[in-house]
């Protein structure tokens, strides 16, 4: 397979279609994480428990002390973050999925929330015996971003932009 983009031959395998598949994976994983951290923060700036099947987790670890940072309940943090992955996502959507700083700037994001969530969830195991599934995909989804946003990372910090820029922005 050629690491460089041949515009002429439908179909080639190119850099510039990991990257934007990378960044479009990025965006979906963002939106599955805003989805998550809204309903956390509806139930507390609510005050009302979610459901959670067959686990009672939630309340327990929503009630704990744990579930705030300086005063603020910890999923706001969460929202604004998978807020701010969302928006780098799209900005790589509409500029390019190649842009070093851009993608290092989510890099790190990533790297800090998901060093925070698996801190959240070994606290909800082993402090408060409690499993609260929305945290749980929240953390999942937040690992997963880091293992993505390090491959595009990588393949940028290795390729950087291809040889010949695509000339369209990715459109859906």
């Amino acid at each position: 397979m050629s690491d460089t983009m041949n515009l002429s031959q439908p179909g080639t395998y190119t850099r510039g279609v990991r990257a934007i598949l990378l960044n479009r994976l990025l965006l979906v994983l963002a939106f599955i994480g805003l989805f998550v951290a809204s309903a956390l923060s509806l139930e507390k700036l609510l005050n009302i428990s979610l459901p959670c099947g067959n686990a009672t987790g939630c309340d327990m670890v929503a009630s704990d002390p744990s579930s705030s940072l300086f005063g603020m309940p910890v999923a706001y943090i969460g929202f604004l973050g998978y807020v701010l992955m969302a928006t780098l996502a799209i900005v790589r959507t509409m500029k390019t999925p190649y842009d070093l700083r851009l993608v290092s700037f989510g890099y790190i994001g990533a790297g800090i929330g998901a060093a925070f969530s698996v801190y959240l969830q070994y606290i909800s195991l082993f402090r408060i015996h409690a499993i609260c599934p929305y945290c749980m995909t929240s953390a999942i989804t937040m690992l997963f971003t880091l293992v993505i946003y390090a491959v595009l990372w990588s393949d940028v910090k290795k390729n950087g932009l291809p040889e010949q820029e695509m000339g369209k922005i990715d459109m859906w």
